[in-house]
Formats: C-alpha cells, structure tokens, sequence
C-alpha cells in the first residue's frame, strides 16, 4: 500500500435508507483497510463516511472519502 495520508480523525457510519447516524468511530482504532481506500486516481484516501442501505435481500456499502469523493463500494446479498 502506498504512504498513507493524516486521517481526519473520525468516521461516520449512516443508514442509507433514513440518513441517520448510527456510529461514529475513531479511525485511529480501526484496521488501515477501514480507513484508507484508493480512489479513482489511486491514490490511498482516508475514508470518512461509510453509507449503508438495504433493498431486498441487498446490502448496498458505499465509502466516501472527504468531499463525498466515492472511494469504493460494495454489494453484499444474503441468500433467500
């Protein structure tokens, strides 16, 4: 992995479906590949909002970086 920037400090964690806030957790206490992503440049990024939905049997995870930049994004789906 690439030299790492300064994090901001904090990552907040949002339910996608009602915009509200369910965490908000130090960086600092999480595992790098929580905290920094490549974004479209690839260029390593502190992640600093990570947005959450579901629909249906999907999960839908997107990762921000500072200015809403969308780091990387993931879709988990649960068997039905």
């Amino acid at each position: 992995m690439a030299e790492r920037p300064v994090h901001p400090g904090t990552i907040t964690y949002v339910d996608g479906d009602t915009n509200a806030v369910v965490s908000v957790a130090q960086a600092a206490n999480l595992p790098e590949q929580n905290a920094f992503a490549p974004n479209a440049e690839g260029v390593i990024t502190p992640i600093v909002k990570v947005v959450a939905r579901s629909a249906g049997t999907a999960r839908f995870v997107k990762e921000l970086g500072p200015n809403d930049e969308l780091l990387r994004s993931t879709t988990l789906t649960v068997p039905a």
